[in-house]
């Protein structure tokens, strides 16, 4: 069963919407919806007429949970490093697109999920959506120099050290989401007309403000950090713990 869907309703709009429909386990990761991210995100970079993408959840409580903790336990450690390693790599896809990019974000953002939502130029929360960086916890390090990226050093720091999970008001006064919907019904509604809005930029300006607003391009970087990260003994030892002890909060 395909959990994630790429929408071509909007083509003739140039918008296209990726939405995350996982409900049993709140979108958490595993092998089977990256590779099918990856494959969504590659028809994305192909269809070279796209200037806004969406990407949404269908699953009422979470955008995405992070990764799914049985599909981690079966992995070996080398297994896990190539996982995250992979996760890396489409992370950087996303963010380094042709097109802006839109997080359409309720409720629950942890670990990847949030890293996937910091991926995107422009994020778009509700009163219910939720913020937590929890894998320096467990020596993972992921998506940290997108968030330095995004809202600077000293708020990264914070972030990424404490492990808090951050509500609306937190998470919109730190810039992790732009603007924050009462209700999960108008957050899509107000996406999809903001790509609307921003779909009428002409190309040029969209591929300018993307490259100088990003002060952090160096990609292979990541990638490097997330798979030397997954190599210590640290998180091979503790990853799995972390992850159930996270998993708590969202029950």
């Amino acid at each position: 069963m395909s959990h994630i869907q790429l929408d071509e309703t909007y083509k003739n709009k140039n918008i296209l919407t990726i939405t995350l429909n996982n409900h049993r386990h709140l979108n958490a990761l595993n092998q089977q919806m990256l590779e099918e991210l990856k494959s969504a995100i590659n028809d994305v970079e192909k269809t070279t007429s796209t200037k806004v993408l969406i990407i949404k959840s269908n699953v009422a409580k979470a955008f995405s949970t992070g990764i799914n903790t049985k599909f981690a336990s079966s992995l070996s450690s080398q297994d896990l490093t190539c996982f995250f390693s992979e996760l890396s790599d489409v992370l950087n896809k996303i963010k380094n697109l042709n097109c802006i990019t839109i997080a359409s974000i309720n409720g629950y953002a942890f670990g990847a999920g949030a890293d996937l939502a910091i991926s995107c130029d422009i994020r778009l929360g509700t009163s219910n959506t939720q913020f937590r960086f929890p894998g320096p916890q467990f020596g993972l390090i992921l998506g940290t120099r997108r968030l330095v990226n995004e809202i600077g050093n000293s708020k990264a720091r914070f972030i990424t050290m404490t492990n808090e999970v951050l509500d609306s008001k937190t998470s919109y006064m730190f810039s992790l989401i732009h603007h924050i919907e009462t209700e999960i019904d108008s957050l899509y509604k107000t996406s999809l007309k903001k790509a609307e809005n921003l779909s009428k930029l002409p190309r040029h300006s969209i591929k300018m403000i993307k490259s100088l607003t990003d002060s952090h391009k160096e990609t292979n970087e990541d990638y490097q950090l997330t798979k030397e990260s997954t190599e210590e003994d640290f998180f091979q030892k503790n990853f799995l713990n972390y992850l159930k002890i996270g998993n708590e909060g969202k029950k």
